[in-house]
């Protein structure tokens, strides 16, 4: 019989694993609770000491039962790839004992990197390696001292073109047939890291970039939420306002918990960087748009609020700032 070995999937699937195994420790206790991220942390180090064969150490001497309840333990390698996966989602699946590695590619241009590393903190800061041959990366920065900027892709393996209503439409490329990917990116030691989509980042009135990826991650754990996405709302002159909404499902008009869950963004809120906090926040009354059932349309959302439509009520977060 043959068994799984590798799995690639989406940050949802990681997404929720992470939080299904801190659930059920949760609900075993606080004490059983502790004990778990108390071996996480332990594993981690571990890990980062004796590599791959202490990732077998700990999979067989504190994981097996874990392992045992998800997808076995002859997995050798999980990639996430299609977006952001949050820092506590790689830390809990590489600490039971499961390689998570990250990576990086697009419909147009299938996958083009993934972390390759055997250490460990490589694959907790979630970059996406190096470019596999034939392609190439490079970034296209507004100014030259700025750390971020645009993707841009080039190889063989880019799509020739599109089929737009029967109509074949080539593909755009730039000088040299380089691909803009629309993804804002860094480069450390020739290694890559995803910061978020070019149309998704927020320019605030500090002239500092916030990207939505990383501020969702502050509010991931919002009591009673059922969605949340983080948008900039246009405001007076250049800049964007920061705003968060948040759809609640069934929980919609229970006032008790929609306090809880204002109280809880309000203290969150306080915690960030001055150029990170929320502006605005706003309860949707309506399930936010997915994309394939997944993730939230941020432009969609940004264009409903700043249109006057939809059903969103704003509340008052001005206590963390």
């Amino acid at each position: 019989t043959h068994k799984v070995t590798h799995i690639y999937a989406v940050p949802l699937l990681w997404n929720n694993v992470a939080k299904g195994v801190l659930r059920k420790a949760k609900l075993q206790g606080e004490e059983t609770y502790e004990k778990l991220l108390n071996a996480c942390d332990l594993s981690i180090k571990i890990q980062r000491r004796l590599g791959e064969a202490g990732r077998k150490f700990v999979s067989g001497m504190f994981f097996k039962d874990i392992q045992e309840k998800l997808v076995g333990s002859s997995v050798q390698f999980l990639i996430s790839g299609g977006g952001h996966i949050q820092p506590e989602t790689l830390k809990i699946i590489n600490a039971i004992g499961y390689p998570l590695y990250s990576g990086f590619g697009m419909t147009e241009t299938g996958i083009d990197s993934v972390e390759l590393s055997g250490k460990i903190d490589n694959r907790l800061d979630a970059g996406v390696g190096k470019p596999f041959q034939p392609m190439e990366y490079r970034i296209v920065k507004e100014r030259p001292d700025a750390a971020t900027g645009e993707l841009q892709i080039r190889g063989e393996a880019i799509h020739s073109g599109r089929m737009v209503d029967g109509v074949y439409i080539p593909r755009e490329t730039a000088d040299g047939g380089w691909f803009a990917s629309g993804d804002i990116v860094r480069e450390v030691d020739g290694r890559y890291f995803i910061e978020g989509r070019l149309k998704d980042v927020i320019v605030g009135e500090s002239g500092e970039n916030v990207y939505p990826d990383e501020l969702e991650d502050s509010f991931s754990e919002l009591p009673h939420a059922e969605n949340i996405c983080v948008v900039g709302i246009a405001a007076k002159g250049v800049y964007d306002d920061t705003a968060l909404i948040v759809s609640i499902g069934e929980h919609t008009g229970d006032e008790v918990k929609v306090q809880e869950m204002i109280a809880e963004i309000t203290r969150i809120n306080g915690l960030l960087p001055i150029y990170k906090k929320i502006k605005r926040a706003y309860i949707s009354l309506d399930p936010l748009p997915l994309a394939n059932g997944i993730k939230v349309r941020r432009q969609k959302v940004k264009e409903a609020l700043e249109r006057g439509q939809g059903r969103f009520e704003e509340i008052d977060v001005r206590g963390g700032i």
